[in-house]
């Protein structure tokens, strides 16, 4: 694990939260999701919980922030998002200022939002958060970084973990051996293939 100060990384998250802001003010989906994947790298690297913690937050915010223009409810959304909008303000100041204690209260304030957003798609935005942990647990995991360690950052037990990633480890295997086969095959065509004689 790589040791840096706890200020680089309050300013990096700021950083990644300012642009993130940005994304929603100007609609752009896109832009949220990359700033994610930018988080949740330095994550990987410097295994600490605020860029953990950023990570699944953003990158469920941008799979929310994908599908909720297609939704009826305009007036619950706008709401909501203004809502987003301050609680990320609030993180922000507390960055600058080295507030742990009000850092942590804006991420619960924003897990609240998101998870209380509507009734109706209180289960899928909950299966949008569990989303988010298993893939950046993934991206974490590819980077080195200990199956104990991953559950820990992750919030989730290591059994979850573990079976999350056994199952992605599985799959990229079988789609190895599979193009194993194929190249192997392709090889033994290219032996018994026909030889054109020069006259």
């Amino acid at each position: 694990m790589v040791h840096r100060k706890r200020a680089e990384i309050f300013t990096d998250i700021k950083d990644v939260l300012e642009h993130v802001l940005h994304g929603i003010e100007t609609q752009d989906s896109a832009e949220i999701k990359e700033w994610s994947n930018h988080i949740i790298h330095n994550a990987s690297v410097f295994q600490d919980k605020y860029s953990v913690r950023t990570g699944i937050l953003v990158y469920a915010l941008s799979k929310i922030h994908e599908r909720y223009k297609f939704e009826k409810n305009a007036r619950m959304w706008e709401r909501f998002w203004s809502e987003i909008i301050t609680d990320i303000r609030l993180v922000v100041r507390s960055l600058e200022a080295n507030d742990e204690k009000n850092i942590d209260k804006g991420y619960r304030l924003i897990t609240r939002q998101i998870n209380s957003a509507d009734k109706k798609f209180s289960e899928h935005i909950q299966h949008v958060l569990e989303k988010a942990k298993v893939q950046k647990a993934w991206k974490v995991y590819e980077h080195g970084v200990s199956l104990g360690r991953v559950a820990e950052l992750m919030g989730v037990s290591k059994w979850d973990a573990m079976q999350y990633l056994g199952q992605t480890r599985t799959s990229d295997y079988k789609e190895a051996v599979s193009e194993h086969i194929k190249q192997r095959f392709k090889q033994v065509k290219d032996v018994f293939k026909p030889r054109k004689v020069k006259p």
